[in-house]
């Protein structure tokens, strides 16, 4: 085929865009739901386990060597945020309402999901995950790392990830946004050079390693997008590729395998070949996965770690119930909490800092 035609194929190619929440991509809640399932698979089966002698929880003789890679989930969750807050950033007239969006969407679910994992892991008894007062109380901050104190939960380093990211979209997109792309590809490149200095702080300021994948995801966006290849989708693509080959060139080739699977079903949902996925077990899990995200690590771990000690529950029926038992607090949660928070949140920010955001209609809202 002509590179022309490849070119018009591609304009004319469909998207996944599925009926439901005024234009809501339902293939990247499929997306979170993958995600999700692998990062909490890899803590119930491996992250605990013997591979790792001086954390070693569950009473398990062996890890499960199958989701020793799930921990790549979080990367996938990288690149469906790249996609979904440049649409949000595109969205919003201002630094201040985006930062009403993102806030409200991150910040009342976050406090309940911290709150219930301390007070809960209090009263399992693994005192590995035993957190005082003092750290409870840094974590409102969602900076633990910044004052030297542990998180209330390890998952909640991610976030801080994502927090980095919005303020590059706040400075970069909010300043030029019509050179986002090639202010974006400066701030990879001065990742990747002082990524060559250890003691620089790029992956403390910057968070390197997470930059190819908020790449990969906006440049999927703009395909989605405009359904051809821009200027912007080539910058961001070069500042993805270029990032990825400077921090995670040494991993082994199974990693670099999922990797390009992540990557290749974002092309696939641009040319609209993943509708299927979007199934409606797929969607209500990706819906619930942030405050399933929240809660699942030392909550569930606390929970397989006691039920490893009933004979009739070590294994896979603790981790069936462990999951099952998360999965019901995350959904009570979303329906109960998070939406309604989200609304009150956004209301009291917009009243003080004096916008008016217009009704979400993105994912990511």
């Amino acid at each position: 085929m002509a590179a022309s035609e490849c070119r018009g194929a591609l304009m004319t190619a469909p998207v996944s865009r599925q009926p439901g929440q005024r234009g809501r991509i339902q293939t990247l809640d499929a997306f979170r739901a993958l995600a999700i399932a692998a990062v909490l698979l890899f803590h119930f089966t491996y992250r605990f386990g013997p591979v790792y002698a001086h954390m070693n929880l569950y009473g398990y003789r062996h890890n499960v060597d199958w989701f020793s890679a799930g921990w790549l989930g979080v990367d996938y969750f990288f690149m469906v945020s790249g996609f979904v807050i440049l649409m949000t950033a595109e969205r919003c007239t201002s630094r201040r309402e985006f930062f009403v969006r993102r806030m409200s969407r991150l910040y009342p679910t976050y406090l309940l999901g911290m709150t219930i994992t301390f007070v809960l892991c209090t009263y399992l008894g693994v005192p590995r995950f035993y957190r005082t007062w003092g750290e409870f109380l840094t974590g409102f901050t969602m900076a633990s790392p910044f004052f030297h104190t542990e998180w209330v939960d390890g998952a909640y380093w991610s976030l801080l990830v994502e927090l980095k990211f919005y303020f590059y979209i706040v400075i970069l997109y909010f300043s030029i946004a019509e050179h986002f792309a090639e202010l974006w590809a400066a701030l990879c490149s001065l990742a990747i050079v002082l990524s060559f200095f250890p003691h620089s702080g790029a992956e403390a300021v910057l968070s390197i390693s997470a930059l190819p994948f908020f790449s990969a995801g906006m440049a999927f966006y703009r395909l989605y997008k405009f359904r051809r290849f821009t200027k912007d989708v080539l910058i961001f693509a070069g500042a993805g590729v270029a990032s990825y080959f400077a921090t995670w060139c040494h991993n082994p080739w199974y990693v670099h395998a999922l990797i390009a699977v992540m990557v290749l079903s974002f092309a696939a949902l641009v040319w609209g070949k993943l509708d299927w996925l979007a199934t409606p077990p797929l969607v209500f899990l990706g819906g619930i996965s942030y405050p399933l995200y929240l809660i699942h690590e030392n909550v569930g771990v606390a929970l397989i770690v006691r039920m490893n000690g009933i004979s009739a529950l070590n294994g896979w029926p603790s981790v069936l119930i462990a999951a099952s038992a998360v999965v019901v607090m995350a959904s009570v949660i979303h329906y109960t909490f998070e939406e309604s928070s989200q609304k009150v949140c956004r209301r009291i920010l917009s009243k003080w800092l004096g916008v008016h955001p217009r009704p979400s209609t993105a994912n990511a809202s």
